[in-house]
Protein backbone atom coordinates (compact mmCIF):
# COMPACT_ATOMS: atom_id res chain seq x y z
CA UNK A 1 0.00 0.00 0.00
CA UNK A 2 1.42 3.26 -0.88
CA UNK A 3 4.16 1.97 -2.68
CA UNK A 4 4.29 4.99 -5.38
CA UNK A 5 3.25 7.66 -2.74
CA UNK A 6 6.58 9.82 -2.64
CA UNK A 7 5.89 10.59 -6.34
CA UNK A 8 2.82 12.99 -4.81
CA UNK A 9 6.27 15.30 -3.98
CA UNK A 10 7.57 16.07 -7.25
CA UNK A 11 3.65 17.16 -8.18
CA UNK A 12 3.62 20.45 -10.04
CA UNK A 13 0.42 21.15 -8.18
CA UNK A 14 -0.21 23.97 -5.84
CA UNK A 15 -0.40 23.20 -2.47
CA UNK A 16 -0.18 25.26 1.00
CA UNK A 17 2.65 28.06 0.93
CA UNK A 18 4.12 26.82 4.73
CA UNK A 19 4.47 22.93 3.63
CA UNK A 20 7.51 21.31 3.79
CA UNK A 21 9.16 18.73 1.11
CA UNK A 22 7.96 15.11 2.11
CA UNK A 23 4.69 16.56 4.59
CA UNK A 24 2.24 14.72 1.90
CA UNK A 25 3.46 11.63 1.57
CA UNK A 26 4.56 11.20 5.23
CA UNK A 27 0.72 12.56 6.32
CA UNK A 28 -0.41 9.91 4.11
CA UNK A 29 1.86 6.99 5.37
CA UNK A 30 0.90 8.31 9.23
CA UNK A 31 -2.92 7.75 8.16
CA UNK A 32 -2.15 4.45 6.26
CA UNK A 33 -0.35 2.59 8.77
CA UNK A 34 -1.82 4.08 12.00
CA UNK A 35 -1.86 1.34 15.19
CA UNK A 36 -4.78 2.91 16.83
CA UNK A 37 -7.60 5.11 16.93
CA UNK A 38 -5.80 7.89 18.07
CA UNK A 39 -2.84 8.03 15.94
CA UNK A 40 -5.38 7.71 12.89
CA UNK A 41 -7.07 10.83 14.30
CA UNK A 42 -3.85 12.93 14.43
CA UNK A 43 -2.96 11.45 10.61
CA UNK A 44 -6.33 12.46 9.60
CA UNK A 45 -5.44 16.51 10.65
CA UNK A 46 -2.03 16.07 8.80
CA UNK A 47 -3.24 15.37 6.16
CA UNK A 48 -5.85 18.19 6.02
CA UNK A 49 -3.13 20.59 6.99
CA UNK A 50 -0.78 19.02 4.05
CA UNK A 51 -3.38 19.74 1.46
CA UNK A 52 -4.94 22.91 2.34
CA UNK A 53 -5.83 24.38 5.60
CA UNK A 54 -8.02 22.22 8.26
CA UNK A 55 -8.93 25.16 10.34
CA UNK A 56 -10.57 26.89 7.59
CA UNK A 57 -11.70 24.07 5.94
CA UNK A 58 -9.56 24.69 2.75
CA UNK A 59 -7.22 22.73 0.23
CA UNK A 60 -5.27 23.14 -2.28
CA UNK A 61 -5.25 21.40 -5.93
CA UNK A 62 -2.24 19.22 -4.57
CA UNK A 63 -5.54 17.56 -3.20
CA UNK A 64 -6.28 16.01 -6.15
CA UNK A 65 -3.58 14.28 -6.44
CA UNK A 66 -3.80 12.71 -2.67
CA UNK A 67 -6.94 11.35 -3.33
CA UNK A 68 -5.44 8.47 -5.08
CA UNK A 69 -3.46 7.18 -2.04
CA UNK A 70 -6.75 7.86 0.15
CA UNK A 71 -8.32 5.10 -2.08
CA UNK A 72 -5.83 2.87 -1.17
CA UNK A 73 -6.30 3.44 2.02
CA UNK A 74 -9.86 2.75 1.56
CA UNK A 75 -9.46 -0.45 -0.09
CA UNK A 76 -6.63 -1.99 1.89
CA UNK A 77 -6.35 0.00 5.18
CA UNK A 78 -7.25 -1.12 8.99
CA UNK A 79 -10.30 0.05 10.36
CA UNK A 80 -9.11 3.08 12.29
CA UNK A 81 -7.24 4.34 8.64
CA UNK A 82 -10.15 3.30 6.53
CA UNK A 83 -12.57 5.95 9.02
CA UNK A 84 -10.21 8.64 9.13
CA UNK A 85 -9.67 8.45 5.34
CA UNK A 86 -13.40 8.66 4.70
CA UNK A 87 -13.09 11.85 7.28
CA UNK A 88 -10.80 13.81 4.86
CA UNK A 89 -13.02 12.78 1.92
CA UNK A 90 -16.24 13.83 3.48
CA UNK A 91 -14.53 16.76 4.65
CA UNK A 92 -13.05 17.83 1.56
CA UNK A 93 -16.13 16.53 -0.64
CA UNK A 94 -18.79 18.24 1.34
CA UNK A 95 -17.46 21.17 3.73
CA UNK A 96 -14.04 22.36 2.46
CA UNK A 97 -13.46 24.60 -0.87
CA UNK A 98 -10.72 26.08 -2.48
CA UNK A 99 -8.12 28.20 -0.77
CA UNK A 100 -8.66 31.94 -0.84
CA UNK A 101 -4.89 31.72 -2.26
CA UNK A 102 -5.66 29.12 -4.88
CA UNK A 103 -4.14 30.28 -8.65
CA UNK A 104 -5.69 28.86 -12.09
CA UNK A 105 -3.18 26.18 -13.14
CA UNK A 106 -3.02 24.65 -16.20
CA UNK A 107 -6.01 26.27 -17.26
CA UNK A 108 -7.69 24.82 -14.30
CA UNK A 109 -9.51 27.47 -12.63
CA UNK A 110 -9.88 27.67 -8.79
CA UNK A 111 -13.52 27.17 -9.65
CA UNK A 112 -13.30 23.94 -11.34
CA UNK A 113 -11.61 21.96 -8.32
CA UNK A 114 -14.74 20.66 -6.64
CA UNK A 115 -16.16 19.08 -9.85
CA UNK A 116 -12.87 17.65 -10.26
CA UNK A 117 -12.52 16.62 -6.38
CA UNK A 118 -15.70 14.82 -6.75
CA UNK A 119 -14.58 12.85 -10.31
CA UNK A 120 -11.47 12.09 -8.42
CA UNK A 121 -13.78 10.57 -5.42
CA UNK A 122 -16.26 8.62 -7.44
CA UNK A 123 -13.81 6.33 -8.80
CA UNK A 124 -13.82 4.50 -5.49
CA UNK A 125 -17.60 3.72 -5.66
CA UNK A 126 -16.91 0.26 -6.32
CA UNK A 127 -15.00 0.31 -2.96
CA UNK A 128 -17.59 2.38 -1.07
CA UNK A 129 -20.41 0.23 -2.17
CA UNK A 130 -18.08 -2.57 -0.21
CA UNK A 131 -17.37 -0.49 2.52
CA UNK A 132 -21.25 -0.20 2.86
CA UNK A 133 -22.42 -3.55 3.21
CA UNK A 134 -19.34 -4.38 5.47
CA UNK A 135 -21.07 -4.90 8.37
CA UNK A 136 -17.78 -5.24 10.67
CA UNK A 137 -17.31 -1.64 10.83
CA UNK A 138 -20.10 -0.12 11.63
CA UNK A 139 -18.70 3.66 11.69
CA UNK A 140 -16.60 2.76 8.88
CA UNK A 141 -19.90 2.05 6.94
CA UNK A 142 -21.87 4.95 7.97
CA UNK A 143 -19.26 6.97 6.81
CA UNK A 144 -19.42 5.60 3.81
CA UNK A 145 -22.62 5.72 3.67
CA UNK A 146 -22.15 9.36 4.19
CA UNK A 147 -19.79 10.06 1.24
CA UNK A 148 -21.76 8.43 -0.98
CA UNK A 149 -25.18 10.73 -0.44
CA UNK A 150 -22.43 13.87 -0.26
CA UNK A 151 -21.63 12.43 -3.61
CA UNK A 152 -25.17 12.17 -4.96
CA UNK A 153 -26.00 15.39 -3.49
CA UNK A 154 -23.51 16.80 -4.98
CA UNK A 155 -24.82 15.25 -8.60
CA UNK A 156 -28.15 16.08 -7.94
CA UNK A 157 -27.34 20.58 -8.13
CA UNK A 158 -27.24 21.60 -11.19
CA UNK A 159 -23.60 23.01 -12.66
Amino acid sequence: MLETVDQIESSRRQRPSDGRPGDIAAALRALAFAASDDAAQSAYHRVLFAVGNDHAGSYFPIVLDAVPFLGEILEFGTRPSRARALDVLVDVVASFGPDPDVIAQDGVPPEHLPGLLRERVEVFRPTLDKLVVDSSAPEVQSLARDLIDCLAKDAAQPG
